[in-house]
């Protein structure tokens, strides 16, 4: 298997994330944890895969950052679902939130907690999840993190209203048409 790590030359200064969060109705101080970048990578890698002009490109992508850890078995033990075409792949995780009402909690040890994720809000990390590009993000334009944050409960909150960009996007996913989603039942990621 070949894997690919795509590295994007988009600052969050630069014009055009200025411009998209412009766009969101972000002011440049506004806190967005990232996901206007994540969004304007992922627009990239479809840009590319539309156009050929990004060479051999994944089938999967996996969206993280620099506090998580992963299971050297990540990629083996989500492979036999991969080569499924499953659309998203989860992974049992630790995480050191609190996730209060999280149903999908197994045990909780101090800060730590052990989940199950599962595809729904307050039940899964970004981090925890494999998406199959062509099926999720490539197929549907309005599945990214920025469009699916909470404006209803915390419109004038911009921090809090990204708070469940993940599970809304993942949500958001699961209920398009063709979208197959599985769990593989082992601790895989460790949220910091």
């Amino acid at each position: 298997e070949n894997f690919h790590v795509a590295i994007s030359e988009i600052s969050n200064s630069g014009e055009r994330a200025q411009e998209h969060r412009r766009a969101l109705g972000l002011k440049t101080e506004d806190q967005d944890f990232g996901y206007v970048l994540t969004d304007l990578v992922l627009d990239d890698i479809d840009q590319a895969r539309k156009t050929g002009s990004g060479g051999q490109m994944c089938n999967y992508v996996l969206i993280t950052n620099g506090d998580n850890l992963y299971s050297r078995n990540f990629f083996e033990a989500t492979r036999p679902l991969r080569q499924q075409a499953t659309s998203l792949i989860g992974v049992f995780m630790v995480s050191h939130h609190e996730w209060p009402a999280s149903s999908s909690v197994i045990e909780r040890a101090g800060r730590d907690v052990l989940m199950r994720s599962s595809f729904k809000v307050e039940a899964v990390d970004l981090g925890a999840v494999l998406w199959k590009f062509s099926a999720t993000f490539g197929a549907h334009s309005d599945l990214r993190f920025s469009l699916n944050r909470n404006m209803k409960d915390h419109a004038n909150d911009v921090p809090k209203s990204f708070w469940t960009a993940d599970g809304n996007t993942i949500q958001s996913a699961v209920k398009k048409k063709g979208t197959t989603y599985s769990v593989v039942p082992r601790v895989l990621f460790v949220h910091q």
